[in-house]
């Protein structure tokens, strides 16, 4: 299983969004990324990124309910690549 945890930061009067993919098993990231928005699409350019590094791997991913979670285009990444 792979979490994702989104966080809020603010550097040098600019807000940002660390997308953190972590490992369950060890917790361990796997991937991150600092993004200007929180939409859907910087999440699974993210995860998509960790798909790549780890390409063996098809994990499930665990999440909250945010808005991004439920949006279009995550739900059409998440079938892309056969993800749960």
């Amino acid at each position: 299983m792979w979490h994702v945890d989104l966080m809020y930061l603010r550097v040098n009067g600019r807000s940002y969004f660390l997308v953190t993919v972590i490992g369950s098993c060890y917790r361990c990231i796997v991937c991150w990324e600092l993004a200007l928005p929180m939409r859907a699409q910087e999440i699974a350019e993210t995860i998509a990124v960790a798909l790549e590094e780890a390409p063996a791997k098809s994990p499930r991913i665990v999440r909250d309910n945010g808005s991004q979670f439920v949006a279009k285009e995550w739900r059409e990444f998440m079938r892309h690549f056969a993800l749960k």
